[in-house]
């Protein structure tokens, strides 16, 4: 119920699961704190003082914690960073060696933003790079992982997949990029 009270009420139709686990770790602890301090203002309005520092310490570790899960996603694109790519990646290429099945990691470099940016604007490109995001996303499958490491650059794992398949899919990924 909650997880679609905050899709509802986000602007993008899906909500990632890092930033719904954040939303909750936010929200419900001050929930909880409003209860408490009712009951308290209630029974005895001099303890409420108490919860003061708690509500303050515990704000400030939800907005860091916030802050790292938003790190871990570019703005732009809504792809994962660098920074959320790494974890990831190792865990599916640990999974990948443990059960001998192939990976593929597959990277993109944009060529020609800067020239792009310089013609018409960085506006123009921030577009583009927003574009490619959501095109890089609706050809991806649920399990793969995709992060742009750069700029221009983006670096896409995809488990089970082998060399030729791996080609097979960059290959419907430049098209799909091309008539986009």
């Amino acid at each position: 119920l909650y997880r679609r009270h905050l899709r509802a009420s986000d602007a993008e139709a899906d909500l990632p699961d890092g930033l719904f686990r954040a939303a909750i770790l936010r929200d419900a602890p001050a929930v909880a704190i409003g209860c408490i301090a009712a009951v308290l203002l209630s029974v005895a309005p001099a303890t409420t003082v108490l919860l003061v520092p708690v509500v303050g310490l515990l704000v400030r570790s939800l907005r860091d914690h916030e802050r790292l899960l938003e790190s871990r996603r570019d703005p732009k694109t809504s792809l994962l960073t660098y920074s959320g790519f790494r974890p990831q990646a190792a865990a599916e290429v640990a999974r990948a060696h443990r059960h001998g099945r192939p990976a593929s990691l597959l990277f993109v470099d944009l060529d020609g933003l800067k020239s792009v940016n310089m013609a018409m604007g960085w506006l123009v490109g921030e577009s583009v790079i927003t574009t490619l995001g959501r095109v890089m996303r609706e050809q991806m499958r649920g399990e793969d992982v995709v992060a742009r490491t750069g700029g221009d650059e983006f670096c896409l794992l995809l488990p089970d997949t082998d060399v030729a398949g791996a080609l097979a899919f960059a290959d419907r990924l430049r098209t799909a990029i091309e008539t986009t």
